[in-house]
C-alpha cells in the first residue's frame, strides 16, 4: 500500500473494529462517532505505519551518519556472569542506549550481539546529522558511568 493511501487503510481498520464489535468479539466502552474513531486510529497507528514503511521501503541513495556502539569487554564479561544476569545487563543497556539515540534524533537500525547500530539522517536528512551522532555518542559514554555503577 502506498504511503499516501493512509485514509483507505484507516477506513478498513475502522470497519474491522466495527465488525468485531458487532460480532461480540470486541466491546468498546462507549459508542464512538465515525470521525472520532478515524481520528483515534490515525493518532495511534500513524507512528506504527511510519515505522513499517521506513523498514519496508528500500533507500536507493541516501547520506547518513552511522553510529555503532557496543559493550567494551563483553566477551570477558559474558564468561564471568550467569546467563540470566547477562541478559538483564544487555536488556538494560539496549533500553538506555535506545532512549539516548532517539533523544538525539537517531533511528535504531539493528541490534547485533552486544552492539547497537543507529542512523542519523534517515528517513529525513538534517544538516547537523554528524554533530547529533557525535553528541549522542558522548552521551552514551556518560550513561555508561551510571550503568556501570548500577551493575
Amino acid at each position: 500500500m502506498q504511503h499516501r493511501n493512509r485514509s483507505e487503510l484507516f477506513a478498513g481498520i475502522e470497519q474491522a473494529v466495527r465488525d468485531l464489535e458487532a460480532e461480540g468479539l470486541l466491546r468498546l466502552e462507549h459508542a464512538m462517532p465515525q470521525e472520532a474513531m478515524r481520528q483515534a486510529l490515525e493518532r495511534h497507528l500513524d507512528p506504527v505505519l511510519d515505522r513499517f514503511l521506513l523498514e519496508s521501503q528500500p533507500q536507493v541513495e541516501a547520506y547518513a551518519t552511522v553510529l555503532i556502539a557496543d559493550i567494551r569487554g563483553f566477551t570477558e564479561l559474558m564468561s564471568s556472569l550467569p546467563m540470566a544476569t547477562m541478559i538483564e545487563v544487555l536488556n538494560h543497556w539496549f533500553a538506555s542506549m535506545t532512549q539516548i539515540i532517539e533523544r538525539f534524533g537517531g533511528v535504531v537500525d539493528k541490534f547485533v550481539g552486544d552492539a547497537v547500530m543507529a542512523l542519523f539522517g534517515l528517513p529525513e536528512a538534517r544538516g547537523d546529522d554528524p554533530v547529533r551522532a557525535l553528541a549522542c555518542a558522548a552521551e552514551m559514554q556518560r550513561a555508561m558511568l551510571t550503568l556501570n555503577q548500577q551493575h
